[in-house]
C-alpha cells in the first residue's frame, strides 16, 4: 500500500476527477492506493485491477448487482472479507458500519415497493371477502330488525284501535289503592261470585 494509505488515495482519486467525492467505490480506493511511485500498477495487482475492471462493467450492463460485502472488489480478490474488517476503506471502519450505513438504492427501493404491492393484493384477497360477508350478515340483520319493527308497529296499531288491551300486561293489583278498582267490582270477579 502507498505512503498515506486510503486517506491520499481518497486524495489523489478527487484531484483526477476535480471534485469532491462523497460515495468512493472502495474497489477504486483499493486499486490507487497500491500504485508504486510512478502511478502504475505492477504484479498481481494489474490482473486484480482488470477483475475489478470486468464486475464494474458486468454492474453497469445490469447483469449483476452487488449485496453488502459480496461487492466489486470481494469479487475481484476472489476472497470475502476478513472477519471484523472491511478492505479498502482504511482503518476503524467495521463490516456494520460501512454495510449498514442506508443507501440511496433505486433497484432495492424498487424491490421492496413491488413485494409491498404484492403483500397489499394478498390482504386485499384474504380481506376483501371477509368484508363483503360481514356487509351481507349485517344487511340480513337489518332487514330482520326491520320487519320485527313493522310487526310490532302493526300490533301495537292493532291493539290501539280495537282498544284491546290483549298482550299488554295488566297492572298488579294493590288493595286498598284509589287508583284501583276492588277485585269484587270486576265483571269476572261478581260472576264467579253469583255462581257461588
Amino acid at each position: 500500500m502507498s505512503r498515506g494509505g486510503y486517506v491520499r488515495a481518497q486524495e489523489i482519486l478527487e484531484k483526477e476527477s476535480g471534485q469532491e467525492l462523497s460515495n468512493i467505490d472502495r474497489a477504486d480506493l483499493w486499486s490507487i492506493s497500491r500504485r508504486n511511485k510512478k502511478g502504475e500498477l505492477v504484479g498481481d495487482i494489474v490482473e486484480v485491477q482488470k477483475n475489478i475492471d470486468h464486475f464494474k462493467q458486468l454492474q453497469a450492463d445490469g447483469k449483476w448487482t452487488p449485496e453488502g460485502p459480496d461487492d466489486v472488489l470481494a469479487r475481484a480478490l476472489g476472497t470475502p472479507e476478513p472477519r471484523g474488517r472491511v478492505r479498502g476503506v482504511g482503518q476503524g471502519v467495521t463490516p456494520s458500519q460501512y454495510w449498514d450505513t442506508p443507501k440511496p438504492n433505486r433497484k432495492r427501493q424498487h424491490k421492496d415497493d413491488s413485494s409491498t404491492k404484492a403483500l397489499k393484493e394478498a390482504f386485499g384477497e384474504i380481506i376483501c371477502p371477509q368484508q363483503e360477508q360481514h356487509k351481507q350478515e349485517q344487511k340480513s340483520l337489518e332487514d330482520r330488525l326491520c320487519k320485527q319493527e313493522e310487526m310490532l308497529r302493526a300490533i301495537m296499531a292493532q291493539h290501539s284501535t280495537s282498544g284491546s288491551n290483549i298482550g299488554m300486561p295488566s297492572p298488579p293489583y294493590v288493595p286498598d289503592s284509589p287508583y284501583m278498582p276492588d277485585p269484587s267490582t270486576r265483571p269476572a270477579a261478581r260472576a264467579f261470585a253469583i255462581a257461588a
